[in-house]
């Protein structure tokens, strides 16, 4: 691999990527039936979460043959923490005050969704979410960046990277056969959505990919193959609009086989992203709007869902909330990233300056401070 694909300096490319997917969600969060098949952003959000962390890691042990875990957990909260305490406060205030419905109901949602645990209470239909219903899929992500380098370490003192690979696939085929298994006992398609246990495949395969592009596995495959993996970037692109209009979350094949589809071909999209080879593809996912959209696209998160569902007590129409409730989101998390997460940023390369292995810890944050923005 050359410098570009082995590397993890800023890739533009994979904020096209996230931009990609943020906008298949707000699609989907406005309610218009003909998008019914948006929820797939999700599956493209964790193989990419996975992978980008996991290269992170990888970086890390590869430079220093160890990972400090007290460093990742600390930049993590620093780069989450803010922004959702920003949105939590200010549901707070607003159910204080009453100015929205389910009063109780939103104190108890801000209480569970400050401690990551939104996707097992959906999950076993526990409690109804409400304003915060969105906030599952940020509290699997956190339970992954919790137990994911406490699992990569031990995997990386293994001496062949092919075996880690191995390993990875058994965990990420054992996460879909646990679907399957699931679905045959008559679990609810709710445990099937919103568990760790059941979507870690598509973390999984970022990781995987991660491993893979950190070694010498499939090196001379993927040169000889370059237009192999463009043809199936472009079909990621195809199969990701085909199926936002096509099916809805509830459907089971999305659990026996979509999902996993859609993992795979998310997987070869970074893949593309990623390499040197110059594409059409590459040119749209880098082209500055998108990129912007793509690095703000945690505020659009944090914020899309309870702007829609504010909208839609006050009886705004669906196309009314895809327009004006999308330019409020724009608005406030655009706000959040220039005065928020930026000015973390900066905390987080002093917190880095004034770490143990300073020389060490600056050479990464040079190379993937840019590249990360989870």
């Amino acid at each position: 691999m050359n410098q570009r694909e082995s590397s993890i300096s800023y890739i533009p490319e994979l904020d096209g990527i996230r931009a990609l997917a943020i906008l298949l969600v707000m699609i989907y969060h406005t309610g218009i039936p003909i998008f019914k098949g948006g929820f797939i952003a999700v599956d493209i959000f964790f193989v990419l979460s996975g992978f980008l962390i996991s290269s992170i890691l990888i970086k890390e042990y590869d430079t220093k043959d160890k990972i400090n875990l007290q460093y990742f957990y600390i930049k993590r909260i620093l780069r989450l923490a803010p922004s959702l305490l920003i949105l939590l406060t200010t549901i707070f205030i607003i159910s204080y005050f009453r100015l929205f419905n389910q009063t109780e109901d939103n104190y108890r949602s801000i209480l569970l969704t400050l401690f990551y645990s939104s996707n097992w209470v959906r999950a076993f239909n526990q409690f109804y979410m409400g304003i915060l219903s969105h906030t599952w899929s940020l509290a699997i992500e956190e339970q992954f960046y919790i137990l994911w380098p406490v699992v990569l370490i031990p995997l990386l003192k293994i001496r062949s990277r092919k075996k880690v690979v191995i390993l990875l696939c058994i965990l990420a085929l054992s996460s879909w056969l646990l679907r399957i298994f699931l679905i045959f006992r008559g679990a609810p398609v709710e445990r099937l959505y919103n568990g760790l246990d059941t979507r870690a495949d598509a973390l999984l395969t970022g990781c995987i990919l991660a491993v893979i592009q950190s070694s010498e596995i499939l090196k001379n495959s993927i040169k000889r193959g370059r237009i192999c993996v463009r043809m199936i970037a472009v079909g990621a692109l195809f199969c990701y609009f085909a199926v936002l209009f096509s099916i809805s979350w509830r459907n089971l094949n999305n659990y026996y086989w979509l999902a996993s589809v859609i993992q795979i071909l998310t997987a070869f999209l970074i893949l593309h992203s990623n390499s040197s080879e110059s594409s059409p593809i590459k040119k749209i996912l880098a082209f500055r709007p998108i990129v912007w959209i793509g690095s703000i696209s945690y505020g659009l998160y944090l914020w899309h869902d309870p702007i829609y569902e504010i909208m839609r007590t006050c009886k705004f129409s669906q196309y009314s909330i895809a327009t004006i409730g999308s330019l409020i989101t724009f608005l406030i998390a655009s706000l959040s990233y220039y005065l928020v997460e930026k000015p973390v940023l900066s905390l987080k390369r002093k917190l880095s300056r004034n770490t143990p292995d300073k020389e060490l810890q600056e050479k990464i944050l040079d190379e993937k401070e840019e590249f990360v923005k989870l």
